[in-house]
């Protein structure tokens, strides 16, 4: 069943339709009437419910970025509602300074506070459905060029980047995803290579880069994400050539993977094989609604594979997480 706020080819806005897929098949739907490249027109904030597991990818083409006369494809596919998360954190890419660099966060629940950075006054009241975009234009190239943003109820958050004006988008890993200990990735192209890393702190220095190459993560570049108290600490790391496998550390982080070049491309992902949800043993004695999970508790949501990840530490024991699952 799918259930759009706005019209979409064939189907008026607010009245749900059902589509019978067989395994393989897909369906796509959007408006292509008038104004079909006004994003006002495009159905965000719609629910799609499956009786049995279906995968969600969600895209935008020929995406036009102000600052330039670049044409941009951009698309992931998305997550189940019941495993987001509350934090988030993106860090800034290499937009030119007017090239819209954002991080867009969309309700599920009705009533949903947003908030930035750590401060205590929301930028945003929603409702479901509805999405707030941030711009992160403001925030310097290095250094100090990550947005903290939190709700008071789950959120998706998007974050849209790039090199120039070619644009890329990924979805957001919530903050308590527990992330991975190694990234095996091949450089393809002789373009700016990046990546971006997000560890608790404490763990900055346990990084290892093996293959041919020439980077380092050295503890000395992860920078501290403001509003988080000094729990997060993100680094953005340039890498020269080669292919390389990152790995062993010691404590689960969240990466991305940014490539490309002001007027060619830009590739942009964060390649999580698998999401976990965890939740940190401090936030469960304060309490995180009916569905909390502590430590030592399975938390089975979505599509589960066999197998059952214990996570170490401060960290509940895990289920594997299918991203293929009931999706809004």
């Amino acid at each position: 069943m799918i259930y759009s706020p706005l019209p979409v080819d064939g189907h008026p806005a607010l009245t749900p339709f059902t589509v019978t897929l067989n395994r393989g098949q897909t369906y796509s739907c959007a408006w292509t009437g008038t104004n079909q490249t006004d994003p006002a027109t495009h159905p965000s904030g719609a629910v799609v419910l499956s009786n049995k597991p279906v995968a969600v990818s969600i895209k935008d083409d020929s995406n036009h970025n102000p600052s330039g006369g670049c044409y941009d494809l951009m698309l992931d596919q998305i997550v189940p509602v019941n495993i987001l998360g509350t934090d988030y954190v993106a860090v800034k890419g290499a937009l030119n300074t007017t090239g819209d660099e954002s991080l867009f966060v969309m309700a599920v629940q009705n009533n949903t506070q947003v908030y930035i950075d750590g401060n205590t006054t929301p930028v945003a009241t929603l409702f479901a459905g509805q999405y707030y975009r941030h711009d992160m234009d403001y925030l310097p190239s290095g250094g100090n060029n990550a947005t903290y943003v939190s709700g008071s109820k789950p959120l998706y958050a998007i974050h849209v980047t790039g090199f120039g004006c070619e644009q890329g988008m990924a979805i957001l890993p919530p903050l308590n995803c527990a992330g991975s200990t190694q990234l095996s990735f091949t450089r393809s192209t002789s373009e700016a290579f990046y990546l971006n890393l997000l560890v608790r702190n404490g763990s900055q220095n346990d990084f290892v880069v093996t293959g041919p190459g020439t980077a380092t993560i050295p503890g000395s570049a992860f920078v501290t994400v403001p509003g988080t108290g000094g729990d997060g600490g993100r680094a953005s790391v340039q890498h020269h050539r080669g292919a390389s496998e990152p790995g062993l550390h010691r404590e689960q982080h969240e990466r991305c993977v940014l490539a490309g070049d002001h007027q060619r491309r830009c590739h942009f992902g964060l390649p999580l094989r698998l999401l976990l949800r965890v939740l940190r043993k401090d936030r469960c004695e304060r309490g995180c609604g009916p569905d909390a999970m502590c430590r030592g508790q399975r938390v089975v949501d979505g599509s589960v594979s066999s197998g059952v990840q214990r996570a170490s530490g401060r960290r509940a024991e895990a289920a594997r997480c299918s991203r293929q699952a009931l999706l809004r």
